[in-house]
């Protein structure tokens, strides 16, 4: 299938909810496992999942950073212990900016522990930082479902138009991971 602009728009607004996913970039393969982890639940199917994978070339990465932070309700913040390094002794950016940022928007942070980490350490980094979830143990699907059923509206599940945009979003990588068999 070819995806035009348009269509591809079409395709963006039929998410019910945007999820920001927030991580360093040495944790990249934990963030994609992470994305199929959230989409393995069937009532999260809907939900967007935006990470720098989809930044765009030659556009300023701060602007686009801080345009996908605005259209997410909540951010998902991948928790390893690379989270709590401070290269050349300065914080990393996701202490100094993507957290600090959603915190000011008013997003809701959910941190997802996928390697254990110290507690402590990342509340002395992260203040107020909520209780992480282990994705692994289903707790994940669960504390998502109910952060974004608060801020966002459901219902589309029995739209065929809608479901067709949700396709080709798996089919062609539009805001969520690629994934042929769930898309068709």
């Amino acid at each position: 299938v070819l995806v035009g602009n348009q269509l591809a728009d079409e395709v963006r607004k039929a998410f019910y909810a945007r999820i920001f996913l927030s991580y360093r970039k040495k944790d990249r393969a934990l963030a994609q496992q992470l994305m199929a982890l959230i989409h393995e639940d069937p009532q999260l199917r809907d939900v967007a999942i935006w990470y720098d994978e989809f930044l765009t070339p030659g556009e300023s990465f701060r602007e686009n950073i801080a345009r996908a932070m605005q259209s997410s309700k909540m951010m998902a913040l991948l928790v390893t212990p690379n989270l709590l390094e401070m290269p050349g002794g300065k914080p990393n950016f996701v202490m100094a900016e993507e957290y600090p940022a959603a915190k000011r928007m008013g997003i809701e942070v959910l941190p997802a522990e996928m390697v254990k980490t110290d507690r402590g350490a990342l509340c002395e980094k992260y203040g107020e930082l909520p209780p992480c979830v282990d994705p692994r143990a289903g707790e994940l699907g669960e504390r998502l479902a109910d952060t974004l059923c608060r801020v966002a509206v459901l219902g589309n599940d029995t739209d065929p138009e809608h479901n067709f945009l949700i396709g080709l979003a798996y089919l062609e990588g539009i805001d969520v991971e690629t994934d042929r068999e769930r898309g068709l």
